[in-house]
């Protein structure tokens, strides 16, 4: 992974794209902050739409990861059950993406 545009010596930050065009950041915690994440996000395929969809891994302080999803569709309201399952199976192939990257467990 190469260092970010954004990236200081105070809140490192990199990136990366594996042979599948998924994309890969590692955050590190900000100056005077405790938290930093992990984000992998599906090949974009639209140019007129850039973003994808993409999960974000906030590692915990006591151990494990709190997880979010961000599903781009112009349909999908938060309390929205049913569309977050039809996307299931692509929240499943970024989980994979991310365990084997960072083997997270």
């Amino acid at each position: 992974m190469d260092a970010a545009p954004f990236s200081t010596c105070f809140t490192p930050q990199y990136s990366g794209t594996d042979a599948e065009a998924f994309t890969y950041s590692v955050y590190y915690p900000g100056y005077l902050h405790l938290h930093g994440n992990l984000f992998v996000s599906s090949p974009c395929t639209d140019e007129e739409h850039p973003y994808t969809n993409s999960l974000i891994i906030w590692p915990l302080l006591t151990g494990g990861y709190e997880y979010g999803v961000l599903l781009y569709d112009a349909s999908i309201h938060e309390d929205d059950q049913a569309i977050v399952s039809n996307y299931a199976q692509q929240i499943a192939a970024l989980l994979e993406k991310a365990n084997a990257r960072w083997a997270l467990h």
